[in-house]
């Protein structure tokens, strides 16, 4: 079988530990064979980075990085410049990834047509019922 190439899942992340740990947890079950996750966490408190280290202890995929200056894309940028992959994916923190996630971005990058975007479907999970919008 080929080796393909090492993706870097990026996931921006500010004060929503539980949704980040739901995500994360979604990612590590992943069945891609080389791939990265990087939390960067924007809150200032910090505390991220020991709930991540608990959590996963012995999982090396799972980096964490800090930033000081919130903002999902500076997040996705300083993700993308201690990224190891050759595919960068990015995720939101009250995303949850669908088993096989990785290997269609994989796919869908590494096919013929040389893309150099994928995007997919996304379902809303509502924490609550979900909201009314018909009179917007």
């Amino acid at each position: 079988m080929k080796k393909g190439p090492i993706v870097s899942v990026v996931v921006p992340t500010c004060f929503r530990e539980a949704m980040l740990i739901d995500c994360v947890d979604s990612l590590v079950t992943q069945d891609y064979p080389d791939f990265e996750i990087i939390v960067v966490d924007q809150a200032d408190e910090r505390t991220l980075e020991g709930v991540l280290r608990a959590r996963y202890p012995n999982d090396r995929r799972v980096r964490y990085l800090y930033s000081h200056r919130a903002g999902a894309a500076k997040a996705r940028n300083l993700a993308l410049a201690e990224a190891r992959g050759s595919i960068a994916a990015f995720i939101d923190d009250d995303a949850i990834a669908a088993p096989g996630w990785v290997n269609a971005m994989v796919s869908a990058l590494t096919c013929e047509a040389e893309p150099a975007l994928v995007a997919g479907r996304i379902f809303p999970i509502w924490p609550k019922q979900r909201p009314d919008r018909s009179e917007e």
